[in-house]
């Protein structure tokens, strides 16, 4: 398995990626992996919440009707 030098894309540092996870984009200081955690859950959030766009409208709703 080749394995090339990387540049994180937070603090731009280079890092070689773990040989068992061969695409890894983030070098593995904290800093960083907050950072790649931070990422996904951005993207991941923007996603749900663009396939479920009403959802907290009927949340409040319905919670409304309960007091």
């Amino acid at each position: 398995m080749n394995r090339q030098v990387r540049r994180c894309p937070h603090c731009d540092q280079l890092f070689l990626p773990d040989k068992y996870h061969p695409r890894q984009k983030y070098c593995s200081s904290e800093a960083c992996r907050r950072e790649r955690r931070r990422s996904y859950k951005a993207r991941y959030n923007k996603l749900w919440r663009q396939q479920n766009p009403h959802y907290f409208r009927e949340y409040w709703l319905a919670y409304r009707e309960l007091k």
